[in-house]
């Protein structure tokens, strides 16, 4: 059977979010540049300041926790909190 739409490639890590105050997943998403050029072209090149946008975003802050949305890990630190 043939699938008519592709899986969205997602690389994960565990890391520590200081939004969630504990270990959290966070997710790495892979940018649609086939959807963005064809976005572009229809608007006549208006998507295009979109599109650098989300790549110039996508470098600065590649991973986002998939909880709440943080953008920074903290790789490798272990917190412990008073109750």
């Amino acid at each position: 059977m043939l699938q008519t739409h592709r899986k969205r490639k997602k690389n994960r890590i565990r890391a520590y979010c200081n939004k969630c105050r504990h270990e959290q997943v966070f997710i790495k998403m892979e940018i649609n540049h086939i959807l963005h050029l064809v976005l572009t072209i229809i608007t006549v090149g208006l998507w295009g300041v979109c599109w650098v946008a989300i790549c110039l975003g996508k470098l600065i802050h590649p991973w986002r926790c998939e909880h709440c949305g943080w953008h920074w890990p903290e790789f490798g630190i272990k917190r412990r909190f008073l109750k």
